[in-house]
């Protein structure tokens, strides 16, 4: 664990997920990057990948260590933040350029596992070996139920009703040819 003494004559314990004790010396009226800094210059960690913790709150840059109550034997708690953690923000589905949508005739004759119904509709393929539709690209109609692409896991195959798919496409297939035929 670490201890952080103050200069004035006051201790700081510093406990880093390292489980090591850190003395720093600095007084009550410094600033939380103050001490940042200190640890940067004692430990080598920078200052924007600490988060100090003390009584459960996030110290912020800007107060004073009085001003969380930080004093004499006082323990404060050095988490490092993670970098990363995905690119960038990506353009889910756009649709304010009329030349990259795609019209779809419907087929008359489409495999089971391909019908499409009014609302949303999502695309994924299935890995049940035992399944006639396996490895094909099949449709599990949401329809207008509420739905969340990254937390909803009810996506089945039409077929077996197994939730082994891979590759979701959500597809809210009303396109004006589908709007005329539906009559809506």
């Amino acid at each position: 664990m670490s201890k952080l003494p103050l200069k004035d004559a006051r201790a700081r314990d510093l406990f880093p997920l390292t489980s090591r004790n850190i003395l720093i010396n600095c007084e009550t009226t410094d600033t939380v990057v103050c001490l940042k800094s200190r640890i940067r210059d004692k430990e080598g960690i920078a200052p924007d990948v600490q988060s100090l913790i003390f009584a459960g709150k996030e110290l912020e840059n800007h107060l004073s260590l009085r001003t969380y109550g930080i004093k004499n034997l006082s323990q404060v708690h050095l988490v490092r933040l993670m970098r990363g953690g995905g690119g960038p923000p990506r353009m889910f589905a756009d649709v304010s350029d009329d030349s990259i949508l795609v019209v779809r005739e419907f087929s008359p004759d489409a495999p089971e596992w391909r019908i499409v119904r009014r609302g949303l509709n999502i695309e994924g393929r299935c890995k049940n070996v035992e399944c006639a539709a396996y490895q094909h690209m099949v449709i599990h109609p949401k329809q207008y139920e509420a739905f969340n692409l990254m937390r909803d896991d009810d996506i089945r195959c039409p077929i077996c009703y197994t939730k082994e798919l891979v590759g979701f496409i959500a597809d809210d297939a009303v396109t004006p040819e589908l709007f005329d035929y539906l009559g809506w």
